[in-house]
């Protein structure tokens, strides 16, 4: 254990100077490496600074100058999520529930034993990142794998969608080909005419490439960005095109006016990756079916704004919608579903500080919602 305890390092932002030094020697003593904060700026700048640089945060939330407990919910709603362990004073409910909400591993009030409470709590915390790390790491493989499962349903649509742009550029040349042959010159307005036609294409093209490889990289390094709703639907439909015509579904797409131009700040690649899952297993469901209908519709209500995933598939009983989110359960034929695409997108709706609902009647059919909080993610409309 002190091995891998010395490679780790533990941020403490402490009011108290006494409590720091003590808190810091017995990690220190165990092996640890510490970062020390006293106040809001040195708790800020270490933040702003170390985005990856520690394993662990210990919060008091007497720290004077600003919100602290603010300060990691925001640094968690970022992407990061190293566990973080709040202390205080005041250990009553509402104080109890903040800490919670902010993404807090646990709290202890004050005063608590550093050998019997602090420290034993610090290594459950350490040894439980480590598992979300590995978790992480596991996930992340599982979902760039099912991206490149995607990639190769798309073979057929991505010939048929490269093959309009190509036909008309050997079209154009053919064109002038014929011109120069008989007339022995070609005007300048036809000129002009066939070059942006031939850019045209190429940019079409050129965009598919992009979408393709933009969808098929990894996400380790993705960023929080801004991009508008419809774009995130579109590019998901297009990534489950294939499915759609093999399968005679019909698909529509329902933006209210109010909502045109809504614009998010989101890890894009991830939320795309969310919306293609739930449309691709929706098509799944779908497959028995006598009438076909995907739609995927925004819509927004108090402090939410939500993206719905609609099929007319087979429904769910009640018993299968409580077991849905499992890891390993799936109700896909043997070799067609690991049961692992629900639970990894539920988990990427929670990293965007959302949560992923389901609705289903057996018979009717089945929405699910996935419901992102307005004041976090929506950033303005059109």
């Amino acid at each position: 254990m002190a091995e891998s305890l010395s490679k780790r390092c533990v941020f403490i932002a402490e009011a108290q100077i006494s409590l720091l030094n003590l808190i810091a020697l017995d990690l220190e003593e165990a092996g640890l490496c510490v970062l020390r904060a006293t106040n809001f700026d040195q708790a800020s700048a270490i933040l702003a600074d170390g985005f990856n640089g520690f394993d662990l945060a210990i919060i008091d939330l007497s720290i004077e100058g600003g919100d602290i407990l603010e300060l990691m919910g925001q640094r968690r709603l970022a992407g990061n999520r190293t566990p973080f362990i709040v202390t205080s004073s005041q250990g009553n409910k509402q104080v109890v529930l903040e800490s919670v909400r902010a993404g807090a591993f646990d709290f202890l009030e004050k005063p608590y034993s550093l050998g019997t409470e602090l420290i034993p709590l610090v290594l459950r915390a350490l040894d439980a990142a480590i598992l979300m790390h590995e978790n992480t790491q596991l996930s992340e493989q599982i979902l760039h794998s099912s991206k490149l499962a995607a990639l190769g349903e798309l073979s057929a649509t991505v010939l048929h969608d490269i093959r309009g742009p190509l036909s008309l550029i050997q079209m154009v040349s053919e064109d002038l080909e014929e011109t120069l042959a008989s007339q022995g010159c070609v005007s300048k307005e036809d000129v002009e005419d066939a070059l942006g036609n031939i850019k045209k294409a190429c940019e079409r093209i050129h965009k598919l490439g992009n979408h393709l490889r933009n969808y098929a990289r990894e996400d380790l390094q993705e960023t929080l960005e801004e991009i508008e709703a419809e774009e995130l639907i579109r590019n998901a439909s297009f990534l489950v095109q294939q499915k759609l015509r093999t399968l005679g579904i019909k698909f529509t797409m329902e933006i209210p006016k109010n909502l045109a131009g809504t614009t998010l700040s989101c890890f894009p690649n991830k939320m795309e990756q969310v919306l293609m899952n739930l449309m691709s297993n929706a098509c799944d469901a779908m497959e028995n079916s006598p009438e076909k209908r995907l739609k995927v519709s925004l819509s927004i209500d108090n402090d939410q704004i939500a993206f719905h995933v609609e099929d007319s598939g087979p429904g769910m009983s009640e018993e299968v919608q409580r077991k849905i989110f499992e890891n390993f359960f799936t109700t896909k034929p043997k070799g067609k579903g690991t049961g692992l695409g629900l639970k990894i997108v539920r988990d990427i709706v929670g990293e965007h500080g959302g949560e992923l609902k389901v609705t289903s009647e057996v018979g009717v059919g089945t929405v699910f919602s996935v419901c992102l909080r307005q004041n976090l993610i929506l950033l303005k409309q059109a």
